[in-house]
Parts: C-alpha cells; structure tokens; sequence
C-alpha cells in the first residue's frame, strides 16, 4: 500500500467545542466526505467536504474541528476548522482581525474581478442598492452653513452626489460642496 493511500484512509475528525451542550450533541451530526488527497513533491494536500446540516449549535457557541492524518504510530494535525453559531459567528468577525481582513480581501478579489472583466454597470448598480439613506429625504448642509432637505439619487460614475430638492431640481455635488446632517446636530 502507497504512503498516499495509507494517508487518506486515516482521517479523522477530533472536535474540542467551547461548551459541554456542543460536545454532548457532536455524536453522529459531523460527518466527513468526498476526501481528497493529493501529493506534490514533499506536500500533501487534503481536501474534504464536512458535513454538518444535523449539528445543533446554539448561537452562543462554536465548535473547533481539528482534522489529523495518522499513520503508523505518527499524528499529523491540520488546521482546525471553526463552526459557530450565529452570535459568535458576529463575534468572531469583529473581534478577528485576520478573519476580518481576510472577508475584506475576498470581497475585494471579487469586485476587482468585475472591474478587470470590464463589468463597471454591474459595480455601479451593486453600490447603488447598498447607498446610505438611498431614496430617503433628510437634511442636507452646504458649507456656507445653509440648510435644505433633499433625497439622494446616486452617484455619478464622477464621483458626484445627486440630490433631487424639496423643489424638484436635480443637482449634482462633489465632494466637501455638501455635508449630511445628523439629526440633533
């Protein structure tokens, strides 16, 4: 039997969760799949589907799984994978700077896709939907101090603000010519 083979049908899951609820429901709700193995020179790489649809994780929690290769008498463990229920997800996000970054650069590589690929219209309408007060009439101030209500329209590929006026006009704005009052202020 090869060294590849004898790796691939030793894997398991160990799992380590934050709270003695986690552990007491892992029993059958974690199942392993389509694993994978693949050498490269001194590398090998393991792939695998992890199936968790029967796993109850309360929000508050979350459950580390650590995959390993054993072989013979030697342990290898790989890094371990997160499954947290909705609260700590949030939490995680906030608090995890790498996990942070790391959603921010696949956003990034997505959208900077998009615009290599030439689809500006499709980048344009995806920040159309997610504007701040879009659509929404709210009080606006120039830098003379002058006040007015107005409902933002878009934004210009420019970089100019549209605001349509309490009396129908349509004008454009760069940036620092107009200044979104918070309310109290």
């Amino acid at each position: 039997m090869n060294r590849i083979t004898e790796l691939f049908c030793s894997i398991f899951l160990l799992a380590a969760a934050t709270s003695a609820d986690a552990q007491t429901t892992l029993g059958d709700a974690v199942s392993v799949g389509e694993v994978a193995v693949s050498r490269d020179g001194e590398r090998v790489f393991v792939a695998m589907d992890i199936d968790i649809r029967s796993l109850q994780l309360k929000s508050n929690n979350d459950l580390c799984l650590t995959p390993y290769i054993a072989a013979g008498g030697d342990t290898l463990r790989m890094q371990p994978v997160m499954i947290a229920g909705r609260n700590r997800y949030y939490h995680h996000l906030r608090n995890d700077r790498e996990a942070v970054l790391e959603v921010y650069l696949d956003c990034l590589t997505h959208y900077y896709g998009m615009l290599h690929s030439g689809d500006k219209q499709t980048i344009q309408q995806l920040y159309r939907e997610r504007m701040y007060h879009i659509d929404e009439e709210h009080t606006y101030a120039l830098p003379s101090g002058e006040r007015f209500r107005a409902t933002i329209r878009g934004v210009r590929p420019s970089g100019e603000l549209l605001l349509r006026h309490d009396d129908g006009t349509l004008r454009a704005y760069l940036f620092r010519e107009v200044e979104f009052v918070i309310a109290g202020r």
